[in-house]
């Protein structure tokens, strides 16, 4: 069934659906991206001055968002001891949320050397120097890009 061509002159923008697809129109879908890769930007760069506040070493940040659909950018910390990884985590989820950012998921326990949280848009690693030496997500990740300097983004 056809809609007479009347029905869309009635809209001023494109629709949001399309009728034939069901789908977001390329401009809606585009505005989304837009929207989405902003606010992973901005979580990132808060995730970094919680790490920078808390005495977090070798902070480094990880745009994968060409390379993989699991998130947008990894922000990888390394602290000093098991007390500071907990701290750091700790520290991240308690910031993260006062500025709304929602946490998805925590794994890992501060004595493992090893604590991922999961932001959707962004990964946080809290490793110990062991575990950061060990896992090298910099190297398995080598394909992204390394944002040097958090003003980058």
């Amino acid at each position: 069934m056809r809609i007479p061509p009347l029905y869309f002159d009635s809209f001023k923008e494109e629709p949001a659906l399309s009728c034939e697809t069901g789908r977001a129109s390329p401009s809606k879908r585009g505005e989304r991206r837009k929207m989405v890769a902003e606010t992973s930007r901005a979580m990132a760069k808060t995730a970094v001055e919680i790490c920078e506040e808390k005495k977090g070493q070798e902070i480094s940040i990880i745009d994968i968002s060409e390379i993989s659909v699991i998130a947008d950018y990894f922000v990888i910390v390394t602290a000093d001891n098991s007390r500071q990884v907990e701290a750091l985590s700790d520290s991240l989820q308690d910031g993260m949320a006062k500025r709304g950012y929602g946490i998805r998921r925590a794994e890992g326990k501060p004595d493992s050397g090893w604590i991922l949280l999961d932001y959707n848009d962004i990964i946080i690693h809290v490793f110990d120097k062991e575990q950061r030496f060990f896992y090298d997500l910099e190297r398995i990740w080598s394909d992204g890009r390394k944002i040097v300097d958090p003003k980058e983004l």
